[in-house]
Formats: structure tokens, C-alpha cells, sequence
């Protein structure tokens, strides 16, 4: 019955809202419709989002110069041969994916003066998954062939991976919709992104719904993911404070905007008028932000995400997608894990730089411990015998934040565990 009514609520929803004779995005349609079904996610977001405002107040420049690499599995979902898009267009659209989050676009010359101090690399990359959750190797494409239309949750045509150290991505005809995305923190087999086939791609293999082709759909969904809002969202009555906890995008640098822009403005329009100063370098009545990943404007128009959107992002990542901090997903195997994992286990795995390693081996081993940096530095090295079960505190506190290797060797192999020191 939920699942029919939720199918019935999209739908109008979407005819209601379309433009031009397609819907952008249906993530806010589509969140509502989930919240509407499941009450207690609403109140588990709106709580998350309270204290995600809270930690980004307290840590403004939070994860800076940290990159941050997350594996992404594409399920491609079809019922025609064209829907079965090739590799090609996959490698293209995580090529876009990863340039567009390092602000290494070639489009990047395209945003206007004012916007150029905020705009931002976000340490954000992407690979396509190395391993799947039980360890085997793959190639992070998923082919699934169906009939039907296609389905309203397409975890039921092809399982979502861990969500809570992947990100699902599918793929196929969704008919006038570009794409929508799962809010964090998301749930289990409801939490992923999707998009329209002919709106996958990019500058060099593109799709074929101009002008949708240069995948900025999945750029502006995994976005969503991230927990950022539409620039839009709450019209002129949205970010109106230096906080920005409460209204708006929560996003203190995306000017407020009372409509979404369609197509590519050739003016700079100014659709509300603000009273109250933003951060620098903003002031009062600032031209709308049309660029941004996260409005409506064609591929070819957007650009950019800004600092702000940049720390946010990175909040979601460090709080209720933090597992994504240790996901194993782009080591390829035989590279780690030669050994059982649980073996050895680290807590905290994300934290300033003091873990404490517990080693669960079946009976006592000879084992030599070495921290190191992602280049392969070693950082610390310890050789002792461990005892069937024991602990070891190791201090790398004097290290800068990023994410750092823990190899564990005995004469029967080794494994490789992934750490995180943040501040």
C-alpha cells in the first residue's frame, strides 16, 4: 500500500512541476513523498541537519585540503538496447563527476566575478568501486535487464550496495525526470541517486538530451546526497542571516533566490532583495547564483559549488556518511585483506590522531604494525608479539588530518586498514 501510494504521490507531483516538459530534479518531491510515508526519517533528518548547522558554526574551514575518495557502483537498469548506455559514456560522466568537485572544469572561466572568491575545489573525489562489499573484484558497473516501467525503487531490480560505504548511482529511462537523490542519512535500500540514461555523459562522450548531455544531473543529485538543498529553496524568505541555520539552503554563501533558472540566463538577474549583509564578499542585493550546480539552468550554465556548499558537504561526510572515511570500495583486491579483517580492528577509526588497535588473531602471532601517509611515508613501525587477544595504543597525533594506511603483517600475510585524523 506505501509503495503505491508513494508511486501515486510522485507522479502528480512531478506532472505538477514540470518545466518545458521536463522535471530537473524530484528530489524535493520525492523526500516529501518519503517523509510523508515515514514520519520518523523527517525527524531524524531535521535533527541531523540541526546538528550538522551546530558543527559547521564551530568548524567553518572543517576537512580543508583533505581530499576525500568515494566509490561509486553504477546500475545500469534497461529495457532497450539504446537504455544499456556503454562504458564509454560512464567513464565520461565519473570524469565530470570528479573535475566538477575539484573545480578542475574547463567551464570553471564561465563563473562571473562576483562568485569567483567562493567558489570551490571540495576535496570531493569519486573512483568507480574496486571491490564489492564481500571483497570480490568488479568493475563498478552493474547491468540489469527488466521490464516494466521502471520500478520506484530500483533497489528491487538491483540491490543496493552498502550504502553507508557506496555510492549507488542508477541509471535508465525515468521518463520526463532528469534525476532525484536520497537526503542523508538515508536507509538501507533507499538511499542512492538517480538519473535519466540520455542526461549521463559528458563534454567528450555526452548524452543525447541537449541540453542535458554534459552530466551535470548526476553532479547536482550527488549533491543532494551530500545534503545540500536547492539555491532556491525558501525563495527570498531563505538565507537571510550570517547562521544560516535555520532557512534557505543552510548555505551562507548562495545569495537568496526566489525561483529556479531555466535554460542560461544572459543577465544578471536578481530575484529577491536582500536586507541583510552576508559574509564577505558579499553585500546587500547580490545577482543570483544561476551557475550553481545546485539550480536548474542548463549543464552548459553551471559551474560551480561554493566554500559553503563545499563545508557542508564535507560535514555530511565527517558526521552521518562518515563510513565512507573508511570504505575499502576503491582498493582493488589482493592489494589488503589478505588476512581475516577482523583480525584487527581500530577505534576510534576517525579521530585526532590517537588510535587504539585491537588484534583478535586465533593464537598468538609475531606481528609488525606500520602507519603511513597515502604516498607511502611510514609515520610509525612496531614488531611484537601479540597475544590471542590484546590491544596496542599507537599516538599519530603529531601528523596533519587527512587519511593514512595501518598495515598489519605476520608470516602468514597481511592486511591494510585505512585511518582518518581529523580535528
Amino acid at each position: 500500500m506505501k509503495t503505491k501510494l508513494l508511486i501515486l504521490i510522485l507522479t502528480v507531483t512531478f506532472a505538477i512541476n514540470s518545466h518545458a516538459q521536463v522535471q530537473r530534479c524530484g528530489t524535493t518531491e520525492h523526500q516529501e513523498a518519503l517523509d510523508l510515508l515515514y514520519p520518523e526519517l523527517k525527524a531524524q533528518r531535521m535533527a541531523l541537519n540541526e546538528k550538522a548547522d551546530e558543527f559547521i558554526s564551530e568548524n567553518p574551514q572543517y576537512r580543508a585540503g583533505l581530499v576525500v575518495t568515494i566509490p561509486v557502483v553504477f546500475h545500469i537498469l534497461y529495457t532497450a538496447p539504446a537504455e544499456n548506455i556503454p562504458d564509454a559514456r560512464l567513464f565520461e560522466q565519473l570524469d565530470v563527476m570528479n573535475k566538477d568537485f575539484s573545480r578542475s572544469n574547463l567551464d570553471a572561466s564561465n563563473t562571473r566575478s562576483m562568485f569567483l572568491g567562493i567558489a570551490a575545489n571540495t576535496q570531493i573525489q569519486f573512483c568507480l568501486a574496486q571491490r564489492t562489499p564481500n571483497g570480490t573484484a568488479t568493475t563498478g558497473i552493474v547491468r540489469v535487464s527488466y521490464t516494466g516501467g521502471f520500478p520506484n525503487n530500483p533497489h528491487t531490480i538491483s540491490p543496493e550496495w552498502d550504502h553507508t560505504k557506496y555510492l549507488n548511482v542508477y541509471i535508465g529511462d525515468i521518463g520526463g525526470l532528469l534525476g532525484y537523490a536520497n537526503l542523508p542519512p538515508g536507509t538501507a535500500g533507499n538511499d542512492h541517486v538517480v538519473a535519466l540514461y540520455t542526461a549521463v555523459g559528458g563534454p567528450n562522450v555526452p548524452g543525447t538530451f541537449v541540453p542535458y548531455q554534459l552530466g551535470r544531473t548526476i553532479t547536482h543529485e550527488v549533491g543532494h546526497w551530500l545534503n545540500l538543498q536547492h539555491t532556491f529553496n525558501g525563495g527570498c524568505g531563505g538565507t537571510t542571516s550570517t547562521t544560516c541555520g535555520s532557512a534557505g539552503d543552510f548555505v551562507c554563501d548562495t545569495p537568496p533566490t526566489a525561483n529556479p533558472a531555466f535554460g542560461c540566463p544572459t543577465n544578471s538577474p536578481n530575484s529577491c532583495t536582500e536586507t541583510t549583509p552576508f559574509p564577505p564578499p558579499y553585500t546587500a542585493n547580490m545577482v543570483d547564483m544561476y551557475e550553481n550546480y545546485m539550480d536548474y539552468t542548463d549543464d552548459g550554465c553551471m559551474n560551480m559549488f561554493s566554500l559553503g556548499q563545499s563545508t557542508r558537504m564535507n560535514a555530511a561526510i565527517s558526521n552521518f556518511r562518515s563510513q565512507l572515511l573508511t570504505s575499502l570500495g576503491c582498493v582493488p583486491v589482493g592489494i589488503n585483506e589478505i588476512l581475516d579483517p577482523s583480525y584487527v580492528t581500530i577505534s576510534p577509526n576517525i579521530s585526532d590522531g590517537n588510535f587504539e588497535v585491537q588484534f583478535n588473531f586465533p593464537i598468538a602471532t609475531t606481528v609488525t604494525l606500520v602507519a603511513m601517509d597515502m604516498s607511502g611515508r611510514k609515520l610509525y613501525e612496531s614488531n611484537q608479539q601479540i597475544s590471542h587477544a590484546t590491544s596496542l595504543k599507537i599516538n599519530l597525533s603529531a601528523n596533519a588530518e587527512g587519511i593514512y594506511i595501518l598495515k598489519a603483517s605476520t608470516e602468514k600475510g597481511f592486511l591494510v586498514k585505512r585511518i582518518a585524523i581529523v580535528r
